[in-house]
């Protein structure tokens, strides 16, 4: 499937027919890198959460070894005989017990023995080192951008729009398109301007949103605008799309994290 088609997929099912009035936060853009990249990245509401961060309860603590004295490491993880251990000492199974298991003095020792075996034989346990935080995108500074009105067509009907022009007043291939609903029997066009989205029109679909104000919007396609969106899809590279992921989610967390902020000051 082409780049293209992956948008239109992607965005259709984020938007459905027309643009309806969900709750959650759909980027379509998001949805076709994960497409392209096997990544499911289709970022809602609230992005996925992150693997934990947290190491076992017994590495919470890192060990600091005593001089001269001999180190162990725990068992390693991936040991395809994980749930068929037991432990020397209190027979407990590997599948019973899960944590980081030891083999002292060739004896294999689940964790709770470990320890006091590990001082009888006078050696220190050592944990595996803690996983490396992900790194957080940071946002660019926001391009100056300029709103023109312009009806953007959708199917056999027109809707008003922005586009968003460069503040030298070029296109920048985005408008922000309210929240409509289209009747093309009747050649109506009903629209929410308290739901509005950043619309890529090369895709002729929208990206992200929905937005609470046009200011949001304004607020992501001025990030947007680092890109060339004045070109086919099919010519975003998959560093490129990682790159517009990652700036959108920030983005929506900070325009979220700001609303309740203003909830909590005025309730």
């Amino acid at each position: 499937m082409t780049c293209t088609g992956i948008f239109r997929r992607a965005a259709g099912a984020a938007t459905g027919s027309g643009i309806p009035g969900r709750k959650s936060f759909y980027l379509g853009l998001a949805a076709a890198a994960g497409a392209m990249l096997g990544g499911g990245l289709l970022w809602q509401r609230r992005q996925q959460p992150l693997p934990s961060l947290s190491p076992p309860a017994q590495a919470a603590s890192p060990v600091r070894p005593l001089a001269g004295r001999e180190q162990v490491g725990p068992l390693p993880d991936n040991d395809t005989n994980n749930n068929e251990r037991t432990c020397a000492r209190c027979r407990t199974s590997g599948q019973e017990k899960k944590g980081l298991w030891y083999r002292i003095n060739g004896q294999t020792c689940c964790p709770d023995c470990a320890q006091e075996a590990a001082r009888q034989a006078g050696v220190t346990l050592t944990v595996p080192p803690p996983p490396k935080l992900p790194d957080i995108p940071r946002l660019p500074q926001a391009k100056r951008v300029i709103l023109k009105p312009k009806k953007v067509k959708i199917r056999s009907l027109e809707v008003e729009s922005f586009s968003v022009l460069t503040n030298a007043g070029r296109e920048t291939g985005l408008r922000l398109v309210p929240g409509f609903k289209a009747d093309e029997q009747q050649q109506q066009v009903k629209v929410n301007k308290a739901r509005w989205f950043v619309w890529f029109d090369q895709a002729g679909r929208p990206i992200a949103g929905p937005f609470g104000s046009i200011r949001q919007a304004r607020g992501l396609a001025s990030l947007m605008a680092h890109f060339d969106w004045t070109r086919p899809a099919e010519e975003f590279t998959a560093q490129q799309l990682q790159a517009v992921v990652g700036i959108a989610n920030r983005y929506r967390e900070n325009v979220e994290f700001a609303e309740e902020m203003r909830k909590f000051k005025l309730g």
